[in-house]
């Protein structure tokens, strides 16, 4: 038997991993254009913009429903995940046997079709996982839990137990509570900004659209923590930029999320993955829940490995033994805060920089822990608008000067961690957008 591959179906993106290391990471975006249709490891925005019709959510919605615009053969959403996964079996080289961890939502006949496309490819399915079950195992401590799964078409809501084991129960489709209806809103209103402020609409050239719809993710998230969106876009070789209120954004949100509330079961912990956060940061919703770390769907799966394919056949787990040590932390909802000017807003091992946050990052003497839970002794976090650098029994000096506690950080700190000789470096991005 050859190595297991782990395929990772997530709202925006299909990995595969191996061994714990990812091995191919590719967009779930399938772009048809008027001279035939194909699915790219690497989609450009002006791709983006040529195009005649973008499915993002072939994966996650997958049937055989005979699509409106058929091109080059491209029937219909299995088409599209054929293609995909075909792709991705040939950039790789050796993929034979793998463990899909796939959304609650679905359906034995979607998982059926999955394993068909799976086995034309000479592909040996030997499970699939429900990768909020695989997230609970190995980051929840016992309770009850309600994941919000926030995908471009709908949102899942999902209810879990975690005991001795974690069980997945009822799982429920909000066809109209969609991400994309969250971005489109938000694009309107910054567009509107644009006009007032310029006389430039960047929804009336498609290129300057796309460029706009990428950059919404990152300007969500930015609103969490500043009063004003600094917007710039590249339009004809010329920067053109404007100033959007941070609570704009954030009403919007709430106007679009609001309606799920409802929809939740009084004492069970809402918990939110990776993709789904920067709404709920931006928004001030759920003060209290769960951020599910971004590993823990990888780490289930590895921890449980022997349970998943121990079968002949590929089972569909939705039941996996919980952790004693889980990861996952309760966190409060951001408050949103404008930063100090003097604060850092980066972290640099000289080799990348990370964007600080009120979520802690980890320091080593070997690099950046992106998981704090596996590093208890250093982390920088962002608190009431600062850059803030924790020490617990571990030696730090800030510019030569030992950190007892803790201290603030401004840019151009240089960070000693047990006296190694290369230091972390704190730095202060300035935007591009500042006059």
């Amino acid at each position: 038997m050859s190595e297991i591959s782990i395929i990772k179906i997530d709202t925006n993106t299909i990995s595969v991993w191996r061994k714990g290391r990812l091995i191919d990471t590719s967009p779930q975006v399938a772009v048809l254009t008027i001279d035939g249709g194909f699915i790219s490891h690497e989609v450009s925005a002006k791709t983006m913009a040529g195009s005649q019709k973008i499915y993002r959510d072939y994966w996650t919605c997958l049937n055989e429903d005979t699509l409106s615009y058929v091109v080059s053969g491209i029937r219909h959403k299995a088409d599209m995940v054929y293609i995909h996964l075909k792709n991705i079996s040939e950039r790789i080289g050796d993929l034979v046997d793998v463990v899909y961890t796939v959304p609650s939502h679905l359906t034995s006949y979607q998982l059926s079709l999955l394993l068909g496309i799976s086995n034309a490819l000479n592909l040996s399915v030997r499970g699939f996982i429900d990768a909020n079950v695989a997230a609970l195992s190995n980051a929840a401590a016992p309770g009850s839990y309600t994941i919000l799964d926030i995908q471009p078409n709908q949102t899942v809501i999902t209810d879990l137990d975690v005991a001795n084991e974690v069980t997945r129960g009822h799982s429920e489709l909000v066809p109209n509570i969609s991400s994309n209806n969250i971005y489109h809103a938000c694009a309107r209103h910054i567009a509107n900004n644009f006009v007032r402020q310029t006389r430039f609409d960047p929804l009336h050239d498609s290129l300057c659209e796309q460029y706009l719809m990428d950059a919404l993710p990152r300007w969500i998230d930015e609103s969490a923590f500043n009063k004003d969106l600094h917007c710039s876009l590249e339009y004809n070789d010329e920067v053109i930029r404007a100033v959007v209120a941070s609570s704009h954004i954030k009403k919007i949100i709430v106007q679009n999320l609001s309606p799920l509330e409802s929809r939740l079961k009084v004492g069970r912990t809402v918990a939110f993955m990776r993709d789904s956060k920067i709404f709920i940061n931006s928004s001030g919703l759920f003060a209290e829940h769960q951020n599910i770390p971004v590993n823990a769907v990888l780490d289930g799966v590895c921890d449980n490995i022997d349970s998943i394919i121990e079968g002949e056949n590929a089972e569909f787990i939705s039941e996996l033994k919980s952790s004693s040590k889980p990861s996952m932390q309760l966190t409060i909802n951001p408050v949103a805060f404008e930063i100090d000017p003097e604060s850092a807003t980066h972290i640099t091992d000289g080799k990348q920089a990370i964007t600080l946050s009120q979520t802690p990052i980890g320091l080593d003497t070997n690099g950046f822990v992106l998981r704090p839970n596996q590093v208890k002794n250093v982390d920088v976090r962002l608190e009431n608008g600062y850059a803030t650098i924790y020490s617990n029994k571990v030696k730090i000096s800030v510019n030569g000067m030992t950190v007892v506690d803790n201290c603030n950080l401004k840019g151009g700190d240089q960070i000693h961690i047990d006296n190694k000789v290369e230091p972390f470096t704190a730095i202060t991005v300035i935007s591009s957008d500042a006059s």
